[in-house]
Order: C-alpha cells, then sequence, then structure tokens
C-alpha cells in the first residue's frame, strides 16, 4: 500500500510539473544558434557595420598622428606593434557571430556527449531516494509532496535562468563586433577581455548543470 500511494503521487507530480521538465530539457540540451535567427544576424549585421566605420575612424586617426590618439593610450603603444592587433580584431568583429555559433555547437556536442553517457534526464528523479517500505504511509506522502514542491520550484528557476542565458547570448552575439573592435584599444583592452571570458561562461553554463 505504501509503495502504491508513493507511485501514485509520484505520477501526479511527474503529469504536473511535465511542461516545466520538457521546456528545461530543451533549453539545457539545445542552444540555439545566433547566425541563423533572422532577427539576431540582422542586428548584428547593423553593428558590424558602424563597427567598421569606427575601424575606418580609429585608423585615419592614427594615419594623421592627432592628438585625439592619445585618448585611447596610442602614445604608449609602438604603431607597428598595433596595427598587426587591429588587423587581427577586424577579422574577429567581422567572423564575431561565427565565432559564437562554433561555441554553441561546441556547447551543445558537449552536452549531448554527457546526456548520452549518463542514460538521458528522464533517469533523473526521486524514486530511488529512500525506501518507501520502510517509512509510513503519513512520511511517503509528506517526503514525496516536499520532493516535488523544491523540484518545481528549482524547475522555474531554472527556466528564468535559462531564458536569461539566452537573452544574454543574442546580446552578445549582436555586441560582439564592438567587443572585438575594444579589444586592440589598450585602456579598453580588459574590459573586452573580461566580457569576452563571461560570455563564454555563460555559454558553457549549461554544460556544467
Amino acid at each position: 500500500l505504501t509503495e502504491a500511494i508513493a507511485g501514485f503521487l509520484k505520477n501526479i507530480i511527474q503529469s504536473a510539473t511535465k511542461p516545466l521538465t520538457d521546456s528545461i530539457t530543451t533549453f539545457l540540451t539545445t542552444t540555439p544558434l545566433t547566425a541563423t535567427n533572422q532577427s539576431i544576424f540582422n542586428f548584428w549585421l547593423v553593428i558590424l557595420g558602424i563597427t567598421d566605420s569606427l575601424f575606418v575612424l580609429v585608423i585615419a586617426i592614427l594615419g594623421f598622428q592627432l592628438m585625439s590618439a592619445s585618448t585611447f593610450g596610442f602614445e604608449e603603444v609602438e604603431l607597428k606593434k598595433l596595427l598587426p592587433r587591429i588587423g587581427l580584431s577586424f577579422l574577429l568583429a567581422n567572423i564575431s557571430i561565427f565565432l559564437v555559433d562554433w561555441v554553441l555547437r561546441l556547447n551543445n556536442a558537449l552536452v549531448t556527449a554527457v546526456v548520452n553517457a549518463t542514460g538521458g534526464l528522464n533517469q533523473a528523479w526521486i524514486e530511488n531516494a529512500f525506501n518507501p517500505s520502510a517509512l509510513s504511509v503519513e512520511n511517503v506522502m509528506v517526503i514525496t509532496l516536499v520532493f516535488g514542491v523544491l523540484f518545481i520550484i528549482l524547475t522555474v528557476v531554472l527556466l528564468i535562468f535559462y531564458i536569461t542565458r539566452l537573452i544574454a547570448i543574442a546580446l552578445g552575439a549582436v555586441l560582439s563586433p564592438l567587443i572585438f573592435m575594444l579589444w586592440f584599444l589598450p585602456r579598453l583592452a580588459d574590459f573586452s577581455e573580461i566580457a569576452i571570458k563571461s560570455y563564454l561562461t555563460t555559454i558553457f553554463s549549461v554544460f556544467i548543470h
């Protein structure tokens, strides 16, 4: 009887949480690519156009050796050392969205490998957390309901996190040309590197989960 009640409660909780768990599974195992999203790609093209225009402006300032170049810290860097950095920064800015998609593909592949190696997310449940036959009916009901409520709360929190993550990934992909452009400016290089590291951490957070 105890096992039957526990199984009945578990089935109710699973049915009630199925939409949430399906959403979690989708967000956890698949991160949509950015270049295939027309809206994100169009915004990226706009930012890329602005970035390329800024590249031209900065290079013109360097070429004419205007006093305003000191604002960006160029007085501390030899031009011959700066030019390769400008070229690399320009290249990365113009392929940034494709770099983002490559990282997203890597993340999806890692997540898929882990899920396949562990038997899938549907294997994770509380049915082996305790022995129903060793507990009273009241305790089984309380423990199952408590675990169910905690599971729903955790799932809602994770859904909010994953949705926020997707927004951050889309925003980062759109702004990536500007971030790579800032990388060759001596006084803003640290900010650019921190932004890139934070972005990579956001992408691979689901792999850790």
